[in-house]
């Protein structure tokens, strides 16, 4: 894949990285350690499904990623392609809509669980899935970000 050049990154209009060097660098605050080691297993699993992985460093109220491509071309003035460690349209990730950032889950009496999923529709939120309600109904936001309202029911008793 070919390497990117400054501006062609510049035009990716990145709202976390920045170019350092040769990869693209950032850094995440975190307000313990173990919430960073959650954070670098879910980066990790996301780097599972791209089949390309940031290297990561964590430390106390930090995690940085970088991001850069082992096979990136760089072809000289000659025309000669050389392989080199670079950004790549594959550390961008040009052209994909932003992904849900956070999934949320709200855990609800299930004598309250239906005027929760009215409020939320209220709100403006759409009902995605209700093949398990009341015990479970998935709600998106008007952006389309996915959260769930869940009940326990298995207490319920059936009339």
């Amino acid at each position: 894949m070919d390497m990117m050049r400054g501006e062609q990154i510049a035009q990716a209009d990145l709202t976390d990285g920045r170019k350092l060097a040769q990869g693209l660098h950032a850094r995440y605050l975190v307000s313990e350690f173990s919430t960073g080691a959650s954070f670098v297993v879910a980066a990790g699993r996301a780097g599972d499904e791209l089949g390309h992985h940031p290297i990561v460093s964590i430390g106390p109220g930090y995690v940085d990623l970088r991001l850069v491509s082992d096979d990136a071309i760089y072809r000289d003035d000659e025309g000669t392609e050389h392989v080199v460690q670079w950004v790549t349209k594959q550390d961008v990730d040009e052209g994909k809509e932003p992904q849900q950032r956070f999934h949320v889950e709200v855990y609800v009496a299930p004598e309250v669980v239906e005027r929760r999923v009215a409020a939320a529709i209220a709100a403006g939120g759409t009902v995605v899935d209700d093949t398990d309600a009341p015990g479970l109904t998935v709600i998106a936001d008007q952006d389309g970000n996915p959260g769930v309202v869940c009940a326990d029911m298995s207490a319920v008793r059936r009339i």
